[in-house]
């Protein structure tokens, strides 16, 4: 008699439903844990999480985080905000600097070999399915893709609500582009009339 293959439970299936939240992948925190500790140390993550809001100190500090479960996403701009006012002393640089450690520990280490193959159009290109993995809303639109520059949007997302965060996600594109086939990337950022974010990124 031939048996049936049991069908498995949803919890197994990743991708079955999207929080009902703002949320983020646990890639993203546990990448700006790494960042914090590789720059600050334990003492650079004991001020950042007394900085932090009780809710999410609690649950980025006091419990394991599944590195593919969705998070809120409001625990990643607590985290820049305190990262920024704290270890970082309210020095842009030194924050993009932690910034740019985030991506190496998270994005740039997960999608090493792809980013050694494209090329910044081609990287580009992919950057709505790219956000729309690690991100549960939003919507990021690539506006223009030329030789040497390119200009996406991001609307309907907390990051860009506030000068930090809307900083912080303009230096991310930036920093991912300069990790692919890129050199010389710079990025300019602005709040359209409308609300959404609008990043112009350069390279040579």
């Amino acid at each position: 008699m031939r048996l049936e293959k049991p069908e498995r439970p949803a919890v197994w299936r990743r991708e079955l439903a999207l929080p009902t939240e703002a949320c983020a992948r646990g890639t993203i925190l546990l990448a700006l844990r790494s960042a914090a500790r590789m720059l600050w140390g334990d003492a650079g993550l004991a001020t950042i999480r007394g900085r932090m809001s009780s809710a999410a100190a609690i649950h980025i500090f006091d419990r394991p985080i599944v590195a593919d479960a969705w998070m809120p996403e409001h625990y990643v701009t607590d985290w820049f905000e305190a990262a920024f006012g704290g270890p970082a002393q309210s020095n842009a640089a030194v924050f993009r600097t932690f910034l740019d450690r985030m991506m190496d520990h998270g994005f740039g280490r997960v999608r090493s070999f792809f980013l050694s193959m494209v090329t910044p159009q081609m990287l580009i290109q992919k950057a709505p399915d790219l956000w729309r993995h690690d991100h549960s809303c939003g919507e990021l639109i690539v506006q223009t893709i030329a030789e040497q520059h390119c200009v996406v949007l991001l609307r309907n997302h907390v990051y860009t609500k506030t000068p930090l965060s809307r900083l912080a996600i303009a230096e991310i594109y930036r920093y991912v582009l300069a990790l692919s086939r890129a050199a010389g990337v710079e990025e300019t950022h602005r709040v359209d009339d409308d609300g959404q974010l609008n990043v112009r990124i350069s390279w040579k």
